[in-house]
């Protein structure tokens, strides 16, 4: 089953499905520490519009490679490098991790970086 995952560059159609996997992440994993500031400030990033536009090296061009995990055409993970220097996103779905995938993505991007 995890040689059907496809880690590839994350396509427009992606960002609403990239946002709402990080809206499903954010209370168990992502706001564990933050104040109800910084959870709005994670929210208003997740933004299809506004991650597409990051990760996608429109708005943030340091945000650069940024890979998704895709089962079929449904984004289970995905992440980002940022200035090359290290990875700012890796996020996977809860109902595929421990599954490899994060690693397979983090591998992707340091391969990215390296070229």
């Amino acid at each position: 089953m995890l040689d059907q995952i496809a880690i590839r560059q994350p396509l427009p159609a992606d960002h609403l499905e990239m946002a709402a996997l990080i809206e499903r992440l954010v209370p168990r994993y992502l706001a564990r520490d933050l104040t109800e500031a910084g959870i709005a400030l994670v929210r208003e990033n997740a933004q299809a519009g506004v991650i597409g536009a990051r990760l996608g090296g429109v708005s943030h061009p340091s945000w650069s490679p940024a890979l998704v995990a895709a089962a079929g055409s449904r984004v289970i993970g995905f992440g980002a490098v940022r200035g090359d220097t290290h990875i700012t996103q890796l996020q996977v779905d809860e109902a595929w991790q421990g599954q490899g995938i994060g690693g397979r993505l983090a591998r992707a991007l340091i391969e990215e970086v390296a070229r």
